[in-house]
Formats: C-alpha cells, structure tokens, sequence
C-alpha cells in the first residue's frame, strides 16, 4: 500500500522516494523539456506530465527524468495498482538564492523579505 512519496527537483532533474507507485501526475509551470531517465512511460502536455508503468512493476527510488528550461513544479500525485492516491510532498534542490540576496549582511537591511514568502 502507497504511504510515502517525496519528490526532489531542480539540477536539471525530478527524483522520487516512495514505497511503490504506478502512476505519477505532475502539475507544473515553466517551459521544460523533459528526458526520461527511467523504464516508464511519459506523456507530456502544456502544464502537465503523466508517467507511468506497465504489468504491476512499481517505482520507488528513481530519477524519474531530467529536463532542461525553467520548471516549477506546482503539485505531485502518486497512485499506486490498488488505487490509493497521495500527494507528494515536494522539494527543491540545488538553487542558488545568493544572487537574489543583496544588502549590508551585518544589519540584513536592504534585503526584499516579503520576497521570499512563497513556497518553491
């Protein structure tokens, strides 16, 4: 039974951690060319992308694909061959936020706090 799945991106790929999925439903924003980089099936539409496995095979750890262009990815679902649906929890790596922060370091002034309220 599906009861975890996590799903890392950024660094030009989307990995997964889960206990066995079959289906993996993306919602995202951006431009992004996808790769596959595993044995599923991909369909890719204007702001989603559908993976999947055929034969009750599952997927657990995986780099999934890789892309190149901007991505966001906006949510995750996973079911799994008994169709238990989850949300997975998402998370971004290897993002460089250091251009982004100018300012006097020793007092942090000058830095546009309200621009960092988003999730990412």
């Amino acid at each position: 039974m599906l009861t975890r799945a996590s799903v890392w991106y950024g660094n030009s790929s989307i990995r997964v951690a889960s206990d066995g999925f079959c289906a993996f439903e993306m919602w995202y924003i951006g431009d992004p060319i996808f790769r596959r980089t595993s044995h599923v099936h991909m369909l890719q539409g204007k702001s989603k992308l559908l993976l999947w496995v055929n034969h009750n095979k599952i997927i657990t750890d995986s780099n999934l694909v890789n892309y190149s262009g901007s991505l966001k990815i906006l949510k995750v679902k996973v079911s799994d061959w008994d169709l238990n649906v989850l949300h997975a929890s998402l998370n971004i790596e290897g993002v460089d936020y250091w251009t982004y922060l100018k300012g006097n370091w020793e007092t942090m002034d000058g830095v546009p706090w309200e621009l960092y309220t988003g999730t990412f």
